[in-house]
């Protein structure tokens, strides 16, 4: 580098910057730090996953099922890794309406009082009918997660 040059470099170093150099020196730097902060801040929060309301977190990954019955969601209750809200369908014993296949009942059935009878009492629900205690199942099943297994 020859001397004019290393001079003219020197007194550029040395010399007292404008106001305007100093705002555009300022607003590069904080333009800079929003962008590393945001960049980085979007690859660290892509590689969480988020995790299911019956699943559990280990090690910031989802590895497994919270037990069958645990609460969820309020009054929900986790089945298999998946929450199940609490029933609002009528059970076993309510009455009921209808043909012999009444929707209402948490089983699905209604025990008519006589042939040809409009009304009658929820029956027991088979596997998979919702539950909301074991009295509503079958008596080979029991009610885990508001199901009848």
């Amino acid at each position: 580098m020859d001397t004019d040059r290393f001079d003219k470099l020197a007194r550029a170093l040395t010399a007292t910057p404008s106001r305007r150099g100093v705002g555009r020196a300022f607003v590069g730097f904080t333009l800079a730090a929003v962008l590393a902060r945001s960049t980085y801040g979007a690859g660290a929060g892509a590689k969480k996953k988020k995790c299911g309301p019956c699943q559990t977190r280990k090690k910031g990954k989802c590895t497994g099922h919270k037990p069958d019955d645990a609460r969820c969601r309020g009054d929900g209750k986790c089945l298999a890794g998946t929450c199940n809200p609490r029933p609002t369908c009528p059970s076993f014993g309510a009455p009921c309406t209808g043909a012999a296949q009444a929707t209402d009942c948490c089983s699905s059935l209604c025990r008519l009082f006589f042939l040809g009878s409009e009304t009658g009492t929820c029956t027991f629900g088979e596997q998979g009918a919702a539950c909301v205690s074991t009295t509503d199942c079958h008596p080979r099943f029991s009610c885990v997660g508001y199901r009848c297994q």
